[in-house]
């Protein structure tokens, strides 16, 4: 992730919601598709990276959730760091 300019990183609601199981809440009924990692994007971090973009900016916008999903045995840490 080293050759941007900056990276946006949307995380899971719960980081370690692979590991134990996670009963919705009432928010749960607020969201179109619900997961417990929220995996959908905030449209203000799609905004945000977009302007940036416009200006000449190199910008990721990072799924963590659904790298997580993807990947099941992901070392979270040792990605990021």
């Amino acid at each position: 992730m080293r050759e941007f300019d900056i990276v946006f990183i949307h995380p899971p609601a719960i980081y370690d919601f692979r590991k134990k199981a996670i009963l919705p809440g009432p928010i749960a009924r607020t969201v179109p598709i619900y997961t417990h990692m929220f995996i959908m994007l905030p449209i203000g971090m799609i905004s945000m990276a977009s302007y940036l973009e416009e200006r000449g900016l190199k910008v990721r916008v990072f799924n963590l959730a659904e790298k997580m999903l993807i990947e099941k045995t992901l070392d979270v840490e040792a990605f990021l760091g």
